[in-house]
């Protein structure tokens, strides 16, 4: 009878968790991967990174170089945000970054960012020209 007591009392526990406080249930809606492209343009070599990285070696690119990630972007619901971002840097500084807030239902499949030699990033939602 014990044993029957704290089974009840565990799912009731877990029911009123579910849903009294929205617990989620940990289900995704949906995966997107997306292809993020950056290439310098400028006469410098210089450093382009995106979600989850920062300036470091592995992304230094040299006059005309481009580097293309695919990152994977999970959405929980089809009104949730994500910020797809690309930066450019020389020496421990941020030069240019542009940033675009996608939802689910306006995420593309391909960004690029190109740095051009006037020390900006053109952003494209779209592979790059």
């Amino acid at each position: 009878m014990k044993k029957l007591c704290i089974y009840f009392s565990s799912f009731v526990i877990a029911m009123v968790c579910f849903f009294y406080t929205g617990c989620s249930t940990g289900e995704v809606l949906d995966m997107k991967y997306v292809k993020i492209t950056m290439r310098n343009s400028s006469t410098i070599e210089t450093h382009m990174w995106t979600v989850g990285e920062s300036i470091n070696p592995t992304n230094k690119l040299v006059p005309g170089e481009s580097r293309t990630l695919e990152k994977i972007f999970t959405f929980d619901t089809k009104e949730e945000e994500q910020v797809i971002f690309i930066a450019a840097g020389r020496n421990g500084t941020t030069i240019d970054y542009v940033e675009v807030t996608v939802v689910y239902s306006t995420i593309l499949n391909a960004y690029c960012g190109v740095f051009e030699a006037g020390e900006t990033i053109s952003f494209y939602n779209t592979s790059c020209p």
